[in-house]
């Protein structure tokens, strides 16, 4: 009699009540989902119920979760049916469209405009760094837009896309009105009353944002500390601010700009007057806490940032740029990012007004592209290096690996179910199948079941337990169930245990062709060779014994083949020994086996091939070594007598001639040369 539970059965995945009962649509069977389409008959793949695809695996659970369909990754509900909208999943808000596909990019929604990653989660709160431009979003993720509060200052984002306004002077149309504001790197308004360096070049405000046309006082510091008043005055044409408010003389530095030395000392740096330097003149500079200047032009650094210096007198003044980096950058020496990542150089304390003494540079701008804006956008998976430098000096080098990323974790089935003494490697995997999968694995009762750092689960208490499989902030959670201890399989049993084991031999190289759940005469070879790789009672039932010494790992692989699953010659070890021994239990194979694949084993393979109208090779392949392990395969005669003829007597000429014993012709034919 069958046995209960799912069976393939003319190509067809079929499920035996063990009442009898015909099971019909959904049903939950072992902690599973499975629809049954017809009597007995589960879904496999897709299949289309009340409008709408649903998705099964090869042994008829429902997919759920994170799957992947056709090449194409998606997010299916419990009965394998995709979902579409947004759904919490690991803390985070995905986007599905109608297919279940994750959402990417911009989608508007009744909220506005959201912003999906690529691994399709919701981007949250806060500023949003893209390729195209930087964005502020809501609390609910929506793009924001006009004057926003961020934790820079009031910024302004453009009505129509969202971006965030560029530095400098730029047009905006706020309440339908119509001005030209200053920006600062951030899309701040420029302060007021103090010069401001934005967009390459300096300007000074009357009010915040707005260039003066006029005159402004501003402090700065004289030679000894003295505070000094200056009047300064913004260029006509284009709003900046003028350098020199006379033509007589101009200040001139011999460096671009300074850096503060790494240990003590100073960085100095000499102002020089070109033209007519004015009697009384005096030096200073606008922010002694960047540069101080003395009586004779000779400005020291004092700390990072950017300032004015120059010289003046009687109001006229000369003005010169003055530029102080940090004698030590601080930042990661590693980053690792994800495809489609975009943020900030990590540099701290670095300013974008830097970036025309310091370049900011990608090794491989194809793993990571340094924008415009000094964002770093990571573009395909690889590595590179991200170089600060200033005066073709390498101030700071950041090494960034950047890796698909993770969208989700997924698993054939939701619950597992193992025997008392069983081990299995967690069928969790990550989406895509290519991306850097580390998981850290736990058990919720790992007195039932219990889940090493590899993966491993092992079973080791009647009971029920939940695996958890956790990436950064992804988890997918296991429900494994364990019932009574292992049972003896043999020929005819199947299910997901002999699944399970056929797996197993298939990992350590015994079994030839694919796992089933099918206990088939290849599984039998299969464990009689382990049999005889651990030199135990060849008898092609896979005991408790011989299983848990499975599951430990302590069956060592198969002895290699000059080809996995073909045997040939040349080949030797148990998996050939076992091929001859069968071989000469059908009387084709008439010498002792000694696990070598010589011309008699091959001889004798292509009598049986012959005799068993198989193709004619003297190889085994996984179809000859089906064949020769089935309970009908035809035999060869115990007994050869003068007047037999075939490819018996073929084979027995040949080793009579192997043994100097015959000098005859090989021909098949048993006459009296071959019986003297």
């Amino acid at each position: 009699a069958r046995q209960s539970g799912f069976h393939f059965v003319d190509g067809q995945l079929r499920y035996f009540a063990p009442d009898g009962q015909t099971l019909l649509g959904w049903q939950r069977i072992a902690g599973n989902a499975y629809y049954f389409r017809q009597a007995a008959v589960s879904a496999i793949g897709r299949l289309v119920i009340d409008g709408r695809p649903h998705f099964f695996s090869d042994y008829g659970t429902s997919l759920s979760c994170w799957q992947e369909i056709d090449e194409k990754i998606c997010f299916l509900d419990e009965r394998g049916q995709p979902l579409q909208g947004d759904v919490e999943q690991d803390s985070r808000t995905i986007g599905l469209a109608a297919d279940g596909q994750p959402l990417q990019g911009w989608q508007e929604t009744p909220q506005g405009f959201v912003y999906y990653r690529q691994d399709g989660s919701r981007a949250p709160a806060g500023l949003l760094h893209t390729a195209e431009g930087i964005y502020l979003l809501g609390q609910q993720g929506n793009r924001l837009s006009g004057w926003q509060e961020t934790a820079a200052g009031r910024a302004w984002f453009d009505p129509q896309n969202g971006q965030r306004v560029a530095a400098g002077l730029q047009e905006i149309m706020d309440q339908d009105i119509r001005s030209r504001r200053l920006f600062t790197t951030d899309g701040t308004l420029a302060d007021a009353g103090k010069p401001v360096y934005t967009a390459g070049s300096w300007f000074i405000c009357a009010t915040a944002g707005q260039p003066s046309t006029a005159s402004l006082s501003v402090t700065g510091t004289a030679a000894g500390g003295a505070a000094f008043s200056l009047q300064l005055q913004s260029r006509p044409d284009d709003q900046t601010l003028a350098m020199s408010n006379q033509t007589d003389y101009a200040c001139a530095a011999d460096l671009p700009s300074l850096r503060l030395p790494l240990q003590g000392g100073q960085a100095t740096m000499q102002l020089s007057v070109t033209g007519r330097q004015p009697d009384g003149a005096t030096w200073f500079s606008l922010d002694p806490a960047v540069a101080t200047v003395d009586e004779t032009g000779l400005l020291t650094a004092v700390g990072p940032g950017r300032t004015l210096a120059g010289l003046a007198a009687d109001g006229r003044y000369a003005l010169v740029d003055t530029l102080v980096i940090p004698a030590q950058i601080i930042g990661p020496s590693k980053l690792e990012r994800r495809v489609g990542d975009c943020g900030p150089a990590p540099f701290e304390g670095f300013s974008a007004t830097w970036s025309d003494a310091c370049r900011l540079t990608s090794e491989d701008a194809d793993v990571v592209a340094v924008l415009a804006n000094g964002s770093l956008l990571a573009q395909q998976p690889g590595e590179t290096t991200i170089n600060l430098t200033f005066q073709d000096e390498v101030l700071y080098s950041i090494a960034i690996t950047v890796q698909k990323p993770l969208i989700g974790l997924t698993a054939p089935l939701t619950t597992l179910n193992l025997a008392v003494g069983e081990r299995y490697q967690c069928p969790v995997a990550p989406l895509p199948a290519d991306a850097v999968f580390h998981p850290v694995y736990s058990s919720s009762q790992p007195q039932i079941a219990a889940v090493d750092p590899d993966g491993t689960i092992r079973a080791l208490a009647v009971g029920e337990a939940s695996i958890t499989v956790q990436q950064d902030d992804l988890t997918h959670v296991l429900t494994v169930s364990v019932s009574g201890s292992l049972t003896a399989m043999r020929r005819g049993s199947d299910g997901e245990a002999v699944a399970r084991l056929a797996t197993r031999l298939s990992d350590l190289n015994y079994l030839p062709g694919d796992p089933s759940d099918t206990f088939d005469p290849l599984m039998e070879y299969a464990v009689r060779s382990i049999q005889m790789r651990l030199q135990q009672d060849i008898t092609g039932v896979a005991d408790v014994g011989l299983q848990r010494l499975l599951y430990d790992e302590r069956v060592p692989p198969a002895t290699p083949l000059r080809q996995t699953g073909l045997l040939q010659k040349g080949d030797q070890g148990e998996q050939v020994h076992i091929l001859q021994q069968r071989l000469a239990d059908l009387n084709y194979y008439k010498i002792k086996p000694d696990g070598q694949f010589g011309e008699h084993t091959a001889q004798a393979l292509r009598v049986m091939q012959s005799i068993n109208q198989l193709a004619v090779t003297g190889k085994a392949a996984p179809v000859d070594l089906d064949d020769l392990f089935k309970e009908g395969v035809k035999a060869g005669r115990p007994t050869l007598r003068r007047g037999d003829s075939g490819p018996e007597v073929v084979l027995l000429q040949q080793r009579l001639a192997q043994l100097n014993d015959y000098h005859g012709p090989i021909n098949g034919s048993f006459d009296a040369v071959v019986e003297k």
